[in-house]
């Protein structure tokens, strides 16, 4: 059972007390592999520098699109994370060296009728569920390893060729977001405006951080279930997960998380000081990863 008096206890836990470098990202198969990274850390001469080595032409476009700093850095920073949790997938299938993977030929695109993000690798789709989120410059990312046995079948061809022919894996199902906890914001008016009545109670007895977490909540749900997040506004969002979960075995994890000013470019974020609420909502059978928090510091060690 679902229950709305739970929602603020913290679910969601980090994998470890310190960051991980990029070489050290872990992918676990059939699991909810959580990924947090602070692009704000991200100077403007090195986003533009990594946009132009491993962006593919389409995302390079986008890339150009967008016009705010901190949009291009959040757009290189999930397409990076992305990518190389692709290249740690396709080092493990491949026989020889994985500084031969091109990282312009891993290509994240967004499925507009299956409204979900997908992942190729020289044209060839791959195994992992993709849902990804971002605010104020911090990105988070939840990818899953679909079952190799269930969902590829790899060919060895000379020179380490592979071929991945993929099949369809109904159910998994995968929604992320985070959120930053802002005092700008008239929780309570917005909760009267947008949500169900026994949200907007809870909000009113549990005050700003419940807002948050009934928002993330819809978010996350409106992505794993790929809906609009507009239809789900009005909706018990408990309810709603109570009934996919009687269905097909879905439950949520969540906490916050509060980022502290240990960098010399936090002092330009709003990241350097303030909270962010975090949810996920998953299929059951699959254990979540701790989250583990990038160091992007010491990138350019780890290409």
């Amino acid at each position: 059972m679902i229950k709305i008096n739970n929602a603020l206890n913290e679910s969601l836990f980090f994998a470890n007390s310190t960051k991980n470098l990029f070489t050290d990202i872990k992918l676990a198969d059939e699991s909810v592999n959580l990924y947090l990274f602070n692009a704000n850390e991200l100077s403007e001469e090195t986003v533009a520098l990594f946009a132009h080595q491993y962006l593919c032409t389409s995302e390079l476009a986008i890339y150009d699109q967008r016009k705010a700093l901190l949009t291009k850095k959040e757009f290189v920073a999930s397409r990076l994370l992305i990518k190389y949790c692709a290249f740690k997938l396709l080092s493990s299938l491949k026989a020889s060296s994985p500084t031969t993977i091109d990282f312009k030929q891993i290509i994240v695109e967004f499925n507009e009728d299956l409204s979900c993000l997908e992942v190729s690798y020289q044209q060839q789709l791959l195994p992992l569920t993709v849902s990804l989120s971002h605010s104020q410059g911090v990105v988070f990312l939840g990818v899953i390893l679909q079952s190799k046995q269930q969902n590829t079948q790899l060919e060895m061809q000379s020179e380490w060729k592979h071929e991945l022919k993929l099949k369809s894996q109904p159910g998994i199902q995968l929604g992320v977001d985070i959120e930053l906890i802002s005092d700008k914001r008239n929780h309570q008016k917005l909760a009267k405006h947008f949500f169900h009545p026994t949200e907007i109670e809870w909000v009113a007895a549990k005050g700003q951080s419940a807002f948050f977490r009934v928002w993330t909540l819809k978010e996350a749900l409106a992505k794993a279930s790929k809906v609009s997040v507009a239809s789900l506004l009005a909706k018990n969002v408990f309810e709603q997960l109570e009934s996919f979960n009687g269905s097909s075995g879905v439950s949520y994890a969540s906490c916050q998380h509060q980022y502290q000013n240990q960098h010399q470019n936090y002092h330009q974020s709003k990241a350097s000081k303030n909270t962010f609420d975090i949810s996920i909502v998953f299929n059951t059978p699959l254990k979540v990863v701790g989250i583990q928090e990038i160091d992007i510091a010491a990138y350019n060690k780890c290409f």
